[in-house]
């Protein structure tokens, strides 16, 4: 799921960015800059939180090797579902990568994709981990059942409306149309992340604490 949204990133920041590389008026600059900036943003922030992901994933199956419990996990309802889900997810990717599916963006060729699908998880890894490592210290605190069924909800949910007012801003022929669209899939992605990866009866995680709490 993660280098599926990263490939929609990359068909979004290249098309802004060729959006300002073909400005002809002073007066649309000012627009097209913003896009190109807002595009930066979210990559930064993807890169971030994939790595931070990553670095997660990467611990847990190194300590984790509990095969017949991963097994009794997939076969339970909510584990069916996350395997369909990942199904339909792989899917997506490979239309994505071979410009199947395109959001009516420009294509990016299958080099370039490939490019930039082997760089960025590394990126995203050296990021996460310098940053977590200068600038936050980290605590364990539980999650209520409650919490995380809401945030799968509300993520889905607001990404959906994101994702309805990108359509309509396309049906006025609006050019930044990609920028809701991308801000729907992002709580979209938050949303998936939670099912596939929390079991939906609470659990504990590390979390950021701020360096003023007592």
């Amino acid at each position: 799921m993660l280098q599926a949204y990263g490939l929609m990133l990359a068909y979004f920041f290249a098309f802004a960015a060729g959006h300002l590389a073909s400005t002809k008026s002073l007066y649309d600059l000012p627009g097209n800059l913003f896009e190109v900036g807002a595009g930066l943003i979210f990559l930064a922030v993807f890169m971030y939180g994939q790595g931070k992901l990553l670095r997660d994933l990467t611990t847990y199956l190194l300590n984790a090797r509990d095969i017949h419990g991963w097994i009794r996990d997939a076969t339970s309802l909510q584990g069916m579902l996350r395997c369909i889900l990942t199904l339909g997810i792989c899917a997506f990717y490979l239309a994505l990568l071979r410009g199947k599916i395109t959001f009516d963006l420009p294509k990016i060729t299958l080099f370039k994709l490939l490019g930039y699908q082997a760089v960025h998880p590394i990126a995203s890894l050296w990021v996460a981990r310098t940053h977590m490592r200068a600038r936050y210290r980290t605590e364990m605190k539980h999650v209520p059942a409650w919490y995380q069924v809401v945030g799968i909800v509300m993520g889905i949910f607001s990404g959906g409306v994101f994702c309805w007012f990108s359509v309509l801003l396309k049906a006025e022929h609006v050019p930044a149309y990609w920028l809701p669209l991308m801000m729907g899939t992002s709580f979209i992605v938050f949303g998936l992340t939670t099912f596939l990866l929390e079991d939906i009866k609470g659990r504990t995680r590390e979390v950021i604490v701020d360096d003023g709490e007592q």
